[in-house]
């Protein structure tokens, strides 16, 4: 049986979730609504606000330890299971299981650098795409975007607000600094995009 305080929980993570996806949603609202303004230049390069917002989740990046092998790997395998227990519908063996990883002094740290790299990857899509590729090409490139830099931006305050968090006051407002210059760097690049036909 699902405990209150597991729906609750849950419901808290669903509400965080969509506070930190709804502005990237907007942005992405307001730019498709614009699409009237399209210029007739093709050779527009917005790919300067991807390659920064690439750097900026690298800079936050190396304020996170990373876990040693031995514990990456029993991360990979515990989490994984956790997954299975969860599809399962075994709720309580999957509420131990997330207890016990939450729990590893490398957890938040692991999750964050995965949720990282699956921004980045997403981003570094957009930058592969040929030069001179038109707009609907570069639009198909991007839907995941919003939803991993809103991912990496929740896992970063729960990596933050753990106990097991080492970082300084410094680091901790540079990071949360570069994830609002994210934001602004991505409305940048849909703001370019609609100069191409």
């Amino acid at each position: 049986m699902v405990s209150q305080k597991m729906v609750l929980t849950k419901m808290i993570n669903i509400k965080k979730y969509l506070n930190l996806a709804l502005p990237y949603f907007v942005i992405l609202v307001l730019f498709l609504a614009s699409q009237h303004a399209y210029a007739e230049n093709t050779e527009i390069n917005c790919d300067k606000n991807i390659v920064s917002i690439i750097k900026s989740l690298e800079d936050i990046e190396t304020s996170i330890p990373y876990a040693p092998p031995e514990e990456e790997e029993y991360l990979n395998k515990e989490f994984q299971a956790w997954l299975e227990s969860v599809k399962n519908g075994h709720n309580k063996i999957s509420s131990d299981r997330y207890n016990t990883l939450t729990k590893r002094p490398y957890y938040y740290a692991w999750q964050l650098h995965n949720e990282f790299k699956k921004a980045k990857e997403s981003l570094r899509r957009v930058l592969d795409l040929p030069t001179g590729a038109n707009l609907k090409t570069r639009l198909r490139a991007i839907p995941l975007i919003p939803m991993n830099l809103s991912n990496a931006r929740v896992i970063w305050e729960e990596y933050y607000t753990n106990r097991t968090s080492l970082l300084t006051g410094k680091q901790a407002t540079d990071s949360s600094a570069k994830h609002i210059k994210i934001l602004g760097e991505f409305g940048m690049h849909l703001q370019c995009l609609s100069g191409i036909k």
